[in-house]
């Protein structure tokens, strides 16, 4: 049996924090269990993940640690230049997902036998 792998896409804004920080709580508790995991952050998650960057952020950590144990995979490029956090996330060394016309394909976590789940 293959082992179950997850990927977490969120794209709660900045207004739902709780989805945001659950998001990367979610991917601590599998990657403590063994699991693959990524973070994709997608959408108006553009905005919510560059709200984390700001200094003092009370829960900035998350995103340090994330990237610096790779579970951080990275964020829609087009959706970020929408939001207007593109330069945020760059200088936060955030990698921009740029599969698919400027946007993260879902199929291609789909095709290597992820979970999605969606916050």
């Amino acid at each position: 049996m293959m082992a179950r792998k997850f990927a977490i896409f969120v794209h709660a804004d900045k207004g739902q924090l709780a989805r945001i920080v659950h998001g990367f709580w979610y991917a601590d508790q599998l990657k403590e269990r063994d699991y693959p995991v990524e973070i994709i952050f997608d959408g108006a998650g553009t905005q919510g993940l560059a709200s984390l960057l700001e200094p003092g952020h009370k829960y900035g950590e998350l995103v340090s640690k994330a990237l610096q144990s790779g579970v951080l995979k990275g964020a829609c490029p087009y959706c970020a230049r929408a939001f207007q956090v593109t330069e945020a996330l760059s200088q936060a060394k955030i990698p921009l997902i740029d599969d698919r016309s400027g946007h993260p394909d879902l199929s291609r976590w789909v095709d290597e036998g992820y979970d999605i789940i969606t916050l």
